[in-house]
Protein backbone atom coordinates (compact mmCIF):
# COMPACT_ATOMS: atom_id res chain seq x y z
CA UNK A 1 0.00 0.00 0.00
CA UNK A 2 1.25 3.31 -1.03
CA UNK A 3 -0.38 6.67 1.03
CA UNK A 4 -0.83 9.98 -0.77
CA UNK A 5 -1.50 12.80 1.29
CA UNK A 6 -2.69 16.24 0.46
CA UNK A 7 -3.67 18.91 3.20
CA UNK A 8 -5.34 22.75 2.43
CA UNK A 9 -4.21 24.89 5.07
CA UNK A 10 -6.89 27.41 4.67
CA UNK A 11 -9.59 24.55 5.00
CA UNK A 12 -9.60 21.68 7.65
CA UNK A 13 -9.23 19.01 4.96
CA UNK A 14 -7.07 16.48 4.39
CA UNK A 15 -7.09 14.39 0.72
CA UNK A 16 -5.40 10.86 0.86
CA UNK A 17 -5.00 8.76 -2.23
CA UNK A 18 -4.42 4.97 -1.03
CA UNK A 19 -2.64 3.13 -4.03
CA UNK A 20 -3.97 -0.62 -3.36
CA UNK A 21 -1.66 -3.60 -4.31
CA UNK A 22 -2.05 -7.01 -5.06
CA UNK A 23 -4.48 -8.72 -2.65
CA UNK A 24 -5.69 -5.79 -1.32
CA UNK A 25 -7.25 -4.68 -4.96
CA UNK A 26 -9.98 -7.49 -4.12
CA UNK A 27 -11.36 -5.37 -1.23
CA UNK A 28 -14.04 -3.44 -3.09
CA UNK A 29 -15.42 -7.02 -4.03
CA UNK A 30 -15.74 -8.12 -0.80
CA UNK A 31 -17.35 -4.88 1.19
CA UNK A 32 -21.18 -5.65 1.37
CA UNK A 33 -23.83 -3.30 2.01
CA UNK A 34 -25.37 -5.72 4.17
CA UNK A 35 -22.50 -5.99 6.85
CA UNK A 36 -23.15 -2.23 8.29
CA UNK A 37 -23.01 -3.60 11.38
CA UNK A 38 -20.10 -5.51 11.08
CA UNK A 39 -17.99 -2.39 9.02
CA UNK A 40 -19.39 -0.26 11.89
CA UNK A 41 -18.16 -2.26 14.95
CA UNK A 42 -14.29 -2.41 12.76
CA UNK A 43 -14.12 1.36 12.46
CA UNK A 44 -15.20 1.89 16.58
CA UNK A 45 -12.26 -0.64 17.42
CA UNK A 46 -9.89 0.90 15.09
CA UNK A 47 -10.59 4.16 16.12
CA UNK A 48 -11.22 3.73 19.70
CA UNK A 49 -14.42 5.59 19.51
CA UNK A 50 -18.42 5.55 18.50
CA UNK A 51 -19.63 5.86 14.66
CA UNK A 52 -22.67 8.63 15.38
CA UNK A 53 -23.60 8.55 11.67
CA UNK A 54 -22.63 5.70 8.53
CA UNK A 55 -23.18 5.28 5.26
CA UNK A 56 -21.83 2.48 2.70
CA UNK A 57 -23.25 2.18 -1.11
CA UNK A 58 -22.17 -0.31 -4.06
CA UNK A 59 -22.30 0.42 -7.41
CA UNK A 60 -20.33 0.97 -10.37
CA UNK A 61 -18.34 4.09 -11.72
CA UNK A 62 -16.86 5.04 -15.34
CA UNK A 63 -12.81 5.92 -15.40
CA UNK A 64 -10.98 6.94 -18.03
CA UNK A 65 -13.51 4.67 -20.56
CA UNK A 66 -13.20 1.71 -18.09
CA UNK A 67 -16.43 0.78 -15.86
CA UNK A 68 -15.42 -0.82 -12.78
CA UNK A 69 -16.79 -1.93 -9.09
CA UNK A 70 -17.43 1.21 -6.36
CA UNK A 71 -18.09 0.99 -2.68
CA UNK A 72 -18.37 3.78 -0.75
CA UNK A 73 -18.33 4.13 2.84
CA UNK A 74 -18.44 7.56 4.75
CA UNK A 75 -18.59 7.30 8.45
CA UNK A 76 -18.97 10.29 11.61
CA UNK A 77 -17.13 9.87 14.85
CA UNK A 78 -18.36 10.94 18.34
CA UNK A 79 -15.82 13.04 18.27
CA UNK A 80 -16.40 14.64 15.14
CA UNK A 81 -13.86 12.85 12.89
CA UNK A 82 -14.98 12.84 9.06
CA UNK A 83 -13.81 10.22 6.88
CA UNK A 84 -15.05 9.79 3.41
CA UNK A 85 -13.89 6.91 1.10
CA UNK A 86 -14.24 5.84 -2.54
CA UNK A 87 -13.07 2.44 -2.86
CA UNK A 88 -12.24 0.76 -6.61
CA UNK A 89 -9.94 -1.79 -7.16
CA UNK A 90 -6.72 -0.36 -7.59
CA UNK A 91 -7.10 2.81 -4.99
CA UNK A 92 -9.19 4.40 -2.39
CA UNK A 93 -9.49 8.33 -2.15
CA UNK A 94 -10.40 9.43 1.39
CA UNK A 95 -11.05 13.00 2.72
CA UNK A 96 -10.93 13.65 6.69
CA UNK A 97 -11.60 16.32 8.67
CA UNK A 98 -8.83 15.06 10.95
CA UNK A 99 -4.81 16.21 10.91
CA UNK A 100 -2.74 15.15 8.31
CA UNK A 101 -0.59 13.15 10.77
CA UNK A 102 -3.76 11.52 12.05
CA UNK A 103 -5.32 10.89 8.63
CA UNK A 104 -2.55 8.97 7.84
CA UNK A 105 -1.65 6.49 10.43
CA UNK A 106 -5.28 6.29 11.23
CA UNK A 107 -5.99 5.27 7.16
CA UNK A 108 -3.92 2.42 6.73
CA UNK A 109 -4.65 0.92 10.07
CA UNK A 110 -8.09 0.75 8.78
CA UNK A 111 -7.42 -0.38 5.61
CA UNK A 112 -5.19 -2.92 6.69
CA UNK A 113 -7.73 -4.04 9.49
CA UNK A 114 -10.71 -4.18 6.76
CA UNK A 115 -7.76 -6.35 3.86
CA UNK A 116 -6.87 -9.13 7.01
CA UNK A 117 -10.87 -9.29 7.63
CA UNK A 118 -12.46 -9.88 4.52
CA UNK A 119 -9.07 -10.80 1.93
CA UNK A 120 -7.22 -12.52 4.37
Amino acid sequence: MKISLYTMNDLKLVLAIIQLVEKECNLVNKLKVEKLGEIRSIIEEVFEDKVEDMKLARGKTWYKGVEMPYFHMSFMLESSGLYILDILPESITALTNENIISARYMLEKLVKTLVEKYIA
